[in-house]
């Protein structure tokens, strides 16, 4: 599949988990129904802790769990439908049944957000938001946001109160 253009890219360094939740809170808050977000980085950097935190601010009051064994957990209540994917087990026999079921989800009105995207990374939507989760040492880790299309960027736009600095790559 063909992306947009990645438009918009901020870097920001987070000193600490709770940092990290924070911004991922405040994406949740943000986020409107078609909102997809793919999550790359590698095993406990992060990416569950993150898409934990969407859901917070999506409104989701239940316990966000990692699908991890059942690739998909959906929580309803919450201002939309929210679709936490892991991809960590995707086998690749069945990729294909899964992106169908995936290419439903993504059309109900919710927010989407997948770990070890890019295990999908050939049937991600053309517009999507990108987050790798890099380790930066000692609690640390860097957020490097890509967003590829309209949606995506004017998420990025209103995150506030962070110092998006990208010149360290």
């Amino acid at each position: 599949m063909r992306f947009a253009e990645p438009t918009l890219q901020r870097c920001c360094l987070c000193r600490g988990e709770a940092e990290s939740v924070a911004i991922a809170i405040q994406i949740g808050r943000i986020a409107r129904p078609g909102c997809v977000i793919a999550l790359y980085g590698e095993l406990g950097a992060g990416k569950t802790r993150f898409a934990q935190g969407v859901a917070s601010g999506l409104g989701v009051t239940e316990p966000v769990t990692s699908p991890t064994f059942t690739l998909l957990n959906e929580y309803r209540h919450a201002r939309f439908p929210f679709f936490h994917v892991d991809c960590y087990r995707l086998g690749t026999d069945g990729v294909e049944t899964f992106i169908l079921a995936l290419d439903e989800w993504m059309g109900e009105e919710g927010v989407v957000v997948i770990e070890w995207a890019e295990r999908l990374q050939a049937y991600l939507p053309p517009e999507h938001l990108q987050v790798d989760i890099e380790p930066a040492g000692e609690n640390k880790r860097w957020l490097h946001f890509t967003a590829y299309g309209r949606q995506a960027v004017e998420l990025l736009r209103q995150l506030k109160g962070y110092d998006f600095d990208c010149s360290h790559r």
